[in-house]
């Protein structure tokens, strides 16, 4: 039999088993999503290792992970068990298959079966594609051993073996995206209900310094969410996601601090965007957009709200608390807000924890890119920019130091935050937050 391993803990268990019932496995080793090279080596090294302790055989297949990341390209998105997962397991239990009917094996298995990462489901499809796929090519029979190896006691077995023999344990499954998405887990702070994210999150920071830039606190129950200037967010308890994520932009000046702002809601668009193709739905059909300086809107509706609460430190931004409400299965709301709308309204079905996930590994996604390159901040606007709600065209919106209702075009927005406005007269005036109001097609006017 040809086993295909993963690893030296997957496997150990299953080859001891192999080996009481008289099969004498050669190992094939190839997995190129493991990431980075470093963690494929040690991975690598410790297979060979037990093969070398049992007198075992082992095959050393290419390290080729730009080959795999073709291969799942378009997929980095799905979440962990998603189609990126199966057209991963493909690859390489094609290339066991191909490998075994090459070497004369007529029957070969994986040791990815037993791990609690993996979707049994998913392997089993996987192998027996295999199997269909070399038969094709080359008219050989072949045929994938698709047991439970978890069963049978093998699962107890395999941490036994692992305490006995030392093995390395990797925490994650091998390629980045498992290794972002373990990461961001260990920065996730649940919490079953409050009353504010942001206030828990500004009252974690004077007590403790020990939380880490992008860790994330969030509910499905927040009690008395804070809008801008006081105001507040209704949501209906479980329908929605409310959270606050830390950010510690020291690189950024005190002025520059709106490309924050900017960072945050483009994020949560572009985030979005991706979840509505992924239904097969078009994104231009729902016009989202960005309502200055930070509203999520999908057409003249209020789809989520931002609220960032920034510390400073001398002339440093020491923290940025991005507090973030979005409606996601909401239908109606029992309040006076005015133009609130969901996803489920706006006919995308998914869940608060999916849409929690999207959004801020979107958000971190720009916040490195913005850390490692500061020039990317014009870019940010750029892309800001040409996702601002009335971007186009003359509209309606309301001076209250003024008492004055106008109708004006959107000039642009300054780096530093201020809405530039162009009246019909041509006059040009700056409006820093608070200071203009959107006046809506429902004729409520809102900051």
């Amino acid at each position: 039999m040809l086993l295909h391993c993963c690893c030296a803990p997957c496997a150990s268990a299953i080859i001891e088993w192999m080996l009481a019932h008289d099969v004498r496995p050669t190992l094939y080793y190839f997995n190129p999503n493991i990431f980075p090279e470093e963690e494929y080596l040690i991975r690598k090294n410790e297979i060979t290792r037990y093969a070398a302790m049992l007198g075992l055989e082992i095959i050393d297949d290419d390290y080729d992970h730009a080959s795999w990341r073709c291969c799942v390209k378009g997929m980095e998105q799905e979440p962990e068990r998603g189609t990126r997962c199966l057209q991963c397991f493909k690859m390489r239990l094609l290339q066991t298959a191909r490998k075994a009917a090459q070497l004369g094996f007529e029957v070969f298995a994986t040791t990815l079966a037993s791990s609690r990462w993996k979707s049994l489901t998913q392997i089993n499809e996987a192998g027996r594609w295999a199997v269909e796929q070399v038969q094709k090519e080359t008219g050989k029979s072949l045929r994938f051993d698709d047991r439970n190896w978890r069963k049978g006691g093998l699962q107890q077995r395999r941490n036994e073996l692992l305490k006995e023999n030392g093995f390395y344990n990797q925490l994650y499954c091998g390629c980045e995206f498992s290794l972002d998405a373990m990461r961001r887990k260990e920065k996730m702070i649940h919490l079953p209900e409050v009353r504010s994210t942001n206030t828990w999150m500004l009252d974690a920071l004077t007590k403790e310094d020990t939380l880490l830039d992008e860790t994330v606190v969030y509910t499905m129950r927040q009690t008395a969410g804070r809008g801008q200037m006081g105001n507040s967010w209704e949501s209906e308890p479980d329908k929605n996601i409310a959270f606050s994520m830390l950010l510690c932009p020291e690189f950024l000046p005190i002025k520059e601090q709106f490309v924050i702002s900017q960072l945050c809601s483009l994020a949560i668009v572009e985030a979005l965007d991706a979840l509505i193709e992924d239904q097969g739905l078009h994104t231009e059909d729902l016009h989202l957009s960005i309502k200055w300086p930070n509203d999520i809107y999908a057409g003249d509706r209020k789809l989520g709200g931002i609220l960032i609460e920034n510390r400073l430190m001398g002339s440093i931004l020491q923290h940025s608390v991005l507090g973030v409400g979005l409606n996601v299965n909401q239908g109606k709301w029992i309040g006076n807000a005015p133009n609130p709308v969901s996803l489920k309204l706006l006919g995308v079905e998914t869940s608060p924890m999916h849409v929690l996930n999207s959004v801020t590994r979107r958000i971190g996604e720009l916040y490195q890119e913005l850390k490692s390159n500061k020039d990317i901040a014009s870019e940010i606007h750029a892309r800001y920019m040409d996702r601002l709600y009335r971007k186009v065209g003359y509209y309606p919106y309301y001076d209250p130091e003024r008492d004055e209702h106008f109708d004006a075009e959107i000039v642009g927005v300054d780096k530093q935050g201020p809405l530039i406005l162009q009246l019909v007269s041509g006059e040009e005036r700056s409006y820093w937050f608070k200071e203009v109001k959107f006046v809506l097609p429902c004729g409520i006017t809102k900051e």
